[in-house]
């Protein structure tokens, strides 16, 4: 194990951290990059700071067959944060992750990645993206972060998520608040995973779906959904849904309502709905005309 006695402010590691073996490293500050290659290594109580140099790498790189454990560190004024790689793995905790430009974390496709009680914040091309164009399912945990500020110049400003059949995919009691897009899904871009027990708030997008945009893979289940605005449609939720399955309550605004239900489970009862707002107001939602017409799908709306 390699610590620092002195402190991050005073043990400075630039331009160069290359790992092909285990290792354990504490209490420094790195300059720019580190990539690891193989074996299971641990990082803690340091500092990755960009120091204004926009390398096109991330601070951390992941690569296959590697495993890193990253907590109690500040990733900052940099390209991108961390990427973990088709096959590497990666475990993310009570880490600050801010200010670079493109992404805080990408997974193309890990085996495995665990996202939890970070900060995420002030990004320039999404905050967390999970899944890439592999057909190999995996495992990935985003829970318990604060996801704030962050724009995309596509979709999914907060979190975006693809991930092939078989992964199993959990959004969890996060805080996604503030982040932009250009399209759709400010919030969260959610494909083929569950999203359940988060606040999603004030979040907008220039498509649809401000505060999220699901696909028929998608759970949603116990998120509280609340001011968030779309210049077309769906401000609270955007979904593409099939298989009509008759009606269910769901609270907006405070107020129980019946509202056509979808396969596999659009809406989940247990979501409540509160002040989002879309552009569009001649959507409406459900089957046929009548359906939930008065408040235009302001809250959820699916095509």
């Amino acid at each position: 194990m390699l610590r620092s006695h002195a402190g991050p402010a005073d043990t400075v590691i630039t331009f160069g951290l290359y790992v092909l073996s285990d290792l354990e490293l504490s209490g420094f500050t790195l300059v720019n990059t580190g990539m690891f290659k193989a074996g299971t290594s641990r990082i803690s109580d340091s500092r990755f700071d960009g120091d204004g140099v926009l390398l096109q790498s991330p601070f951390v790189t992941v690569e296959d067959g590697a495993s890193v454990v990253l907590e109690d560190n500040t990733f900052e004024n940099g390209s991108s944060g961390i990427r973990v790689d088709e096959g590497g793995s990666a475990v993310m905790c009570r880490n600050t992750i801010a200010n670079n430009q493109y992404v805080g974390v990408i997974a193309w496709d890990p085996s495995s990645m665990t996202v939890c009680d970070n900060v995420i914040s002030g990004h320039g091309n999404r905050a967390v993206v999970i899944g890439h164009f592999s057909s190999v399912p995996f495992t990935a945990l985003v829970s318990g972060n604060t996801i704030s500020g962050n724009h995309s110049t596509a979709r999914g400003g907060g979190i975006q998520v693809n991930s092939p059949a078989g992964s199993d995919v959990i959004i969890s009691d996060n805080l996604i608040i503030g982040n932009t897009c250009r399209e759709d899904g400010a919030g969260i871009y959610a494909g083929r995973c569950t999203v359940a027990n988060n606040v999603i708030q004030d979040n907008a997008a220039q498509g649809n779906g401000g505060g999220i945009r699901v696909d028929a893979n998608t759970i949603l289940t116990g998120n509280v959904i609340q001011g968030n605005h779309a210049i077309n449609r769906g401000g609270g939720v955007y979904g593409l849904a099939s298989g009509w399955e008759g009606t269910a309550p769901v609270i907006i605004n405070g107020v129980a309502r019946d509202v056509p239900r979808y396969s596999p489970c659009f809406p989940e009862p247990s979501n409540t709905y509160s002040g989002n707002m879309h552009g569009n107001r001649f959507g409406a939602w459900g089957p046929g005309e009548d359906n939930w017409c008065d408040d235009a799908g302001y809250d959820v709306y699916f095509p």
